[in-house]
């Protein structure tokens, strides 16, 4: 079961401006609506179908390649939007997260994470 991925942002598909050619632009950005709605990317574990050296890599495979079946693929470490998210929010001389907001958005995502944690142990016994 992979996850099926969504458009959640306000702005649909458009290539206006990308290329010298308006009747393109449109023939462009109808395609990749199409293409995105009948065949939305897909998000999963690296590690469950291949050998991964981090198990938290997540790869977002993109409907854009040559063929049906192949798929152009992005990855990207958990950690390493954990990292993000704290490098973000962090007071750069403690390097800790101390403001309301930052502590709320850590603190939440910090939670999720350890539901999901909870429930990977659960399914093993």
């Amino acid at each position: 079961m992979d996850g099926k991925m969504a458009l959640v942002g306000k702005e649909p598909i458009d290539t206006t401006g990308w290329f010298d050619n308006p009747s393109f632009e449109l023939m462009v950005t109808e395609q990749l609506r199409y293409i995105f709605t009948e065949e939305p990317p897909i998000l999963y574990f690296k590690f469950q179908y291949e050998h991964a050296d981090d198990p938290v890599m997540i790869n977002v495979d993109l409907p854009l390649a040559s063929s049906d079946i192949q798929m152009v693929s992005f990855a990207c470490s958990l950690e390493e939007a954990v990292d993000d998210v704290i490098f973000y929010f962090q007071h750069r001389d403690t390097g800790k997260v101390s403001d309301d907001k930052g502590r709320k958005v850590c603190g939440g995502i910090a939670t999720r994470l350890h539901e999901l944690a909870n429930k990977l142990e659960n399914a093993m016994g």
